[in-house]
Order: C-alpha cells, then sequence, then structure tokens
C-alpha cells in the first residue's frame, strides 16, 4: 500500500510538472540579427583547464575525466590547453574529447579564468559544466543534471567538493568499472561514495569548484569579469558573489544533490601550467582584481551563503530531489508541511521562491530522507574572507624573472625572441598587438615596460614582461613623435636590443604599432648573419627605399653575430649624443651621413662593420604612408591583396589617431572591455558572455 501510494503521488506530482517542452524550445532558438534562426545542438559538454598530463598530477586528471565520460549519456569534454601532452591525450579518447587552445593563457602557461568562463559561455550545448580537472563524478550527477532539466528559466548550479587523502580505487576494463586497489575486486559508485563520506572533508570554504548552467542569452552575472588566473585563488569567490548579488540567473547549491569528489587533495589550489602551486604573483594579482572588481570587496560571500539548496533524498522507490531554502522553505522536504501550517508556524513560503521552484511543490513534498554529510556540518557557515585593500602592497604583484631569464624561457629553439619596448600610455596598442601574435600562433615574445603602470597592468594580463630599471614617465598624451619623451624611449629601445644581442639572442623588433598578417620571422632570418633587415620609411612609393634617414627602427631583423653588435654598439653610442630619436642613428650609423655607404635601391654597405642593411620590400612590409593603404576603404583587403606581411601604423603622432583608424580598418584584436583578445568563437554578441 505504501509503495502504491508513492506511484500514486508520483503520478500526480508528474502531472502537475510546468510544460516545459516549449520553454526548451524556445531557449534552443538564438535569433541572429540578420533573421537566421539557429537550433541549438542538445547534450552537455564539460569543460576543464588541466595542467600537463605528467607525473602524479596526469594520474589525477586521468582518472577524473574517465569519470566524467562514463556518466549516462556521455558528455563531451573540452580540455582547454596547449600543452602536447594535453592534445596526445585528447587524441586517444577522441570523439569525446577534444582540445580547445583558443583562449587566453599567461606566459607561463595556465588558463585565465574569465576566458574559460566565456569560451563556455558561447557553448552550443544546451548545458555547460565548468569544472576542476581532478574532480571526480559518480553516476549520481546525471541525476542531479537530469532534476535541473525539468525546470524552466534561468539557472546556475554550484557544488564544492569532498576532499580525501586516500582514495583506494581506480577505473578499469572497457566499462570504466570502478575497482578495489587493494585486492582488484570490483565495486561500484555506492562503495566509492561512502568511503568519500567516511573518510572525506568537504572544502565549502573555498568557493565552488563546479559551475553548470543551461545555456542561453542570460549571462550569470552583470559586469565585466577581471583577468583571473585560474588557480590561484579570488575567482570563484567572485563569481559566486556575482551571481548571488545580481540574480540574473537562479543560483543553486547542489553539494548535497552528488558526489564531487577531490582525491588527494593539493593543500587549496590547483596546480599551474608548469606544475608550480600558487604562484606569489599570480595570487597577488587575482586579489589585487577582486579588490578593484565587483562587489566582492563590499558584500564578501562564499557557498554558505547560497539560500537555495538541492537536495538528494530517497523513498522506497527511486531516489529523488527536492529544493531546500535556507531562509524561507526549511520544510519544504518535510511529510508534515500541513501540519506545521495550521499551528501557524512559517510554512513552506513558496510564494518568495521562482515560479518554477512553485509549480514543484506536490513532487518534492514525498522526500522523506535527506542525504546531508553531516548535520554539524550542513547546519554551519563559513566565515567570509575578507579583502583589505590596506592590506595589499603593490609591490607584491612582481614576476620574479630578470630580462635574461625570462628570455631564456621565451626564445624560439632557434634563439630568436621578439621584442617590444613600450610604455604605458600605449597599453591598448600592446594588447591588440599581442592579441594579433596569439592569433598567428606567436609566443617568443617579450614586452619591455618603461613604466610601473605598463608592467602591473601586463602582469595582471599574464604577459611576459620586466621592467626598467628606472622607471620612465610614459605619460599617455605627451609622449607622441616628435616629443622629448618619444626619444627618450626609442633611445631605450636599442640599448635594450644591443643587451639582447650580447646574450646570444637574434632580436625581431616591433612597435606596438605594427599590424602582423603573417609570421615575419622566417623571411627575415634568411638574409643571414651580418645583416640587419628593416622597413623603410620612405613616404614616396617612386623613390629609393634607401633615401636618407629612411631606416624605420620602428620594425627590424637583427643577429646575434659580432659585426652586428659591433654596428648597435656604435647605434647606441650615436643616439646618446643625439637630440633626436634613435631612427637617424640607425641611418647615419649604417649607411653613413646624407647615404654615402647606400648601394642601389634597398641596401646599404657600412665599411666599418661590414653589415648589410636590406630595406624590406614597401609591398610586403608597408609603412604608415606606402600606396596609401590606410586611405582605403577597406585596408584589410588592399593589404592582404598586394601581399602585406605587415603594416606599420605610423606617419601619425597622436596615439589617438592611431587607435582610431587602426579601428576602423578592421585591424584591432582587442577588447578593452572584456579583457581578452577577440576569439571566432564569440560571434556578433561577444559584449554579453560576460
Amino acid at each position: 500500500m505504501a509503495g502504491l501510494m508513492m506511484l500514486l503521488l508520483s503520478h500526480k506530482a508528474t502531472q502537475l510538472l510546468p510544460a516545459v517542452q516549449k520553454e526548451e524550445r524556445r531557449n534552443s532558438e538564438l535569433q541572429h540579427p540578420g533573421g537566421k534562426t539557429e537550433i541549438r545542438k542538445s547534450g552537455i559538454t564539460f569543460y576543464t583547464a588541466p595542467v600537463p598530463f605528467e607525473g602524479t598530477e596526469s594520474v589525477r586528471q586521468k582518472l577524473a575525466i574517465h569519470s566524467w565520460l562514463r556518466l549516462k549519456p556521455c558528455p563531451n569534454v573540452v580540455l582547454m590547453g596547449r600543452h602536447p601532452s594535453i592534445i596526445s591525450f585528447a587524441s586517444s579518447l577522441q570523439p569525446h574529447v577534444s582540445v580547445d587552445s583558443d583562449i587566453e593563457f599567461t606566459f607561463m602557461g595556465t588558463a585565465m579564468f574569465h576566458s574559460m568562463v566565456a569560451r563556455a559561455r558561447a557553448s552550443d550545448s544546451e548545458i555547460v559544466v565548468l569544472l576542476d580537472p581532478i574532480l571526480v563524478l559518480l553516476q549520481e550527477f546525471s541525476l542531479t543534471v537530469n532534476k535541473m532539466r525539468t525546470t524552466s528559466g534561468n539557472w546556475l548550479l554550484v557544488a564544492s567538493p569532498i576532499s580525501t587523502s586516500i582514495f583506494p580505487f581506480d577505473l578499469q576494463g572497457p566499462s570504466e568499472l570502478w575497482v578495489r586497489s587493494s585486492d582488484g575486486i570490483y565495486t561500484d559508485d555506492e562503495e566509492v561514495k561512502a568511503h568519500a563520506m567516511e573518510t572525506g572533508q568537504r572544502l565549502k570554504c573555498q568557493g565552488p569548484r563546479l559551475w553548470a548552467w543551461n545555456t542561453g542569452k542570460v549571462p550569470l552575472h552583470v559586469g565585466v569579469m577581471p583577468p583571473f588566473v585560474y588557480g590561484s585563488g579570488q575567482h570563484n569567490e567572485w563569481l559566486l558573489t556575482e551571481a548571488l548579488t545580481f540574480k540574473l540567473r537562479t543560483v543553486v547549491d547542489a553539494s548535497y544533490s552528488f558526489s564531487l569528489l577531490s582525491p588527494e587533495h593539493l593543500t587549496g589550489q590547483l596546480q599551474n601550467g608548469d606544475g608550480m602551486a600558487g604562484r606569489p604573483w599570480e595570487s597577488s594579482g587575482n586579489t589585487l582584481l577582486a579588490l578593484q572588481y565587483g562587489s566582492q570587496y563590499l558584500r564578501p560571500l562564499n557557498a554558505s551563503s547560497i539560500p537555495l539548496q538541492l537536495l538528494s533524498c530517497q523513498d522506497s522507490l527511486r531516489k529523488a530531489f527536492c529544493f531546500y531554502n535556507t531562509t524561507d522553505v526549511i520544510e519544504a522536504c518535510s511529510p508534515n508541511t500541513k501540519q506545521a501550517h495550521k499551528s501557524g508556524s512559517k510554512t513552506d513560503g513558496l510564494s518568495r521562491l521562482p515560479k518554477w521552484f512553485q509549480q514543484k511543490k506536490l513532487q518534492e513534498r514525498h522526500c522523506r530522507h535527506i542525504t546531508i554529510a553531516s548535520e554539524s556540518e550542513a547546519a554551519g557557515h563559513c566565515s567570509p574572507m575578507t579583502l583589505r585593500k590596506d592590506a595589499f602592497k603593490s609591490s607584491e604583484l612582481w614576476v620574479p624573472f630578470s630580462l635574461e631569464a625570462l628570455v631564456a624561457r621565451m626564445a624560439s629553439p632557434d634563439k630568436v625572441v621578439v621584442l617590444s619596448v613600450v610604455g604605458n600610455s600605449y597599453r591598448d596598442l600592446l594588447m591588440s598587438w599581442v592579441c594579433g601574435l596569439h592569433h598567428l600562433n606567436i609566443s617568443n615574445f617579450v614586452v619591455f615596460a618603461l613604466d610601473d603602470e605598463l608592467y602591473q597592468f601586463a602582469v595582471l594580463q599574464g604577459l611576459p614582461v620586466v621592467k626598467a630599471a628606472q622607471s620612465m614617465n610614459v605619460n599617455r598624451d605627451e609622449c607622441h613623435f616628435g616629443t622629448e619623451c618619444f626619444q627618450n624611449v626609442t633611445k631605450m629601445k636599442s640599448r635594450t636590443v644591443l643587451h639582447l644581442l650580447h646574450l646570444g639572442y637574434n632580436v625581431l623588433f616591433s612597435d606596438v604599432d605594427v599590424y602582423w598578417f603573417q609570421n615575419p620571422m622566417k623571411e627575415m632570418m634568411a638574409y643571414g648573419p651580418g645583416t640587419l633587415v628593416a622597413q623603410s620609411d620612405q613616404h614616396n612609393d617612386t623613390d629609393r627605399a634607401n633615401m636618407p634617414r629612411r631606416l624605420n627602427s620602428g620594425f627590424y631583423f637583427a643577429w646575434s653575430d659580432k659585426a652586428t653588435i659591433a654596428a648597435f654598439e656604435k647605434i647606441v653610442k650615436h643616439a646618446l649624443t643625439s637630440n633626436m630619436s634613435e631612427q637617424p642613428s640607425f641611418y647615419d650609423t649604417m649607411c653613413g651621413f646624407n647615404g654615402v655607404y647606400a648601394v642601389g635601391d634597398d641596401q646599404c654597405l657600412s665599411p666599418e662593420t661590414n653589415v648589410t642593411v636590406y630595406f624590406l620590400d614597401r609591398k610586403k612590409y608597408p609603412n604608415g604612408a606606402s600606396g596609401g593603404l590606410w586611405e582605403k576603404p577597406n585596408v584589410r583587403e588592399a593589404c592582404i591583396k598586394q601581399g602585406c606581411i605587415v603594416l606599420h601604423n605610423n606617419w601619425t603622432s597622436l596615439r589617438e589617431y592611431k587607435v582610431r583608424r587602426q579601428r576602423v580598418a578592421g585591424l584591432w584584436e582587442y577588447d578593452e572591455k572584456l579583457r581578452m583578445c577577440f576569439r571566432g568563437w564569440q560571434g556578433p554578441n561577444s559584449q554579453q558572455l560576460q
């Protein structure tokens, strides 16, 4: 009779479910500006950012990912990374596992959390899960997702893991069955879960480590997420605070509805891209960003602050779930709700909940036994971590790499390094330039910061940056062409290049206002040692490329050989005695005063150094005045048609004009609002991916 009653109740509850099919169909259709309707793909996609599959981390990550792949239905898994070991691992598990490296990474190889979230938000799956790469899931996670699927509206499900220092299980066989390590006996999810509940500790005070949501246009929070480094703290707490503060989606804590296991927990933080845990400058950077942006400083929250929980409850027939509101509906899962109502106490309070929870009330009343780790833990609350601005020191935001150490890490195997020397006044152009290099898969670059402001900004962006020993005052609006500031900045460039040449590195120097259509390194290296290959600054296309003082010192390639080093020593010495920029010093040293060492139309040969200067073809390497390219209706199309490899945005002095004409020309690669490079997966509504 009891079983029959439960069946009747279940049937009645099903009849009262909202007609979600129409809502799901509406949510699955995206109307594009052109009127074309795109039908969203169904299914679920997991996104994670693993470290290289090496050593202990490889074992833990493989265990976690295999636990996801045994879920039913099998999800798609996207590994956000670029290390060869990640690509190799994914290839063995195709088609369910793939690699996506088209997000932001630090120069150390660590994913940026804001870019990870944006990439997951752009997914065309019905449901998206973003989680740490070492977290093990059991089959009950699929039941939780199915529960959320029956609801309409926009939701964000979060969960905190249970850490267990001893995890005596492994996955084996074609069916991925659990095996006890002690005796090799096959077991099931229930034993794995029981072991974790008995020996583990829930990490509820460190912010959620799993995020899941139904896709659509509604963002997770208001505003823009700062460029947090993944695994270095604050990002989970920050996102949770924003989601709870602005309530764009209903936030549900599902920590007690399924088992999220963290075997052999890493003391508080993930390992980063090179195996180091919690690099100080990345942790400091995340703390600074949490202080400067969003609501966390004013209203610190954590997982214990989530009022709505999804709980698992078991009756004699099946496993079920119910929603439990810690502030309004404390007896939502209780069988005695009607009696409580008659007694005048606070009853279900469902009118305060979203409609999609109100409509579920009869279904959830039949829950009897709520499964929670422990009563004391369920009732307890974490103490929110308070961020104090006066406790942060700007000196902590420092990357412990000298120029020598950084270049050694970043240079290509043939000892080529791309260098740019820049101050804070040009940081927007710097980021567009960096994004252009990323799109060309060029990573062997180093940024030399002339001032503290640019240096700290670059550190927060994860760039390979060092700063000058003595910070220069590079004013944003008063350091353009012809000013004393500009002259001092340019002379720092040649001195830095000379230092790298002495260290044995070949240098491709590029100003940040040079747009790269292709990778020019192979072509420039083909001239061989004993050469200086440089862009011509000649504005008249009918005149010789090597006319007096037309050697452009903003884009060139120099070899680290004795002759070229001797030539650069002369250039630096000449510039120190000049009251002009360094560009005339390049020409006068290499081509002689008034071009007496000029050879033909495009060369110079210095008899003192025996170094040959080659002026690059202005069709392929145009300056800002060549061919009137910047005045063309479609700059990109015109430049590609004539075979441009790079295009210099010079022959104009004002930074604002440089930025404006590069944007208008469609040669701008950086989204200042989202602090990310423009990506192909963003689509026309990238500004909404917050």
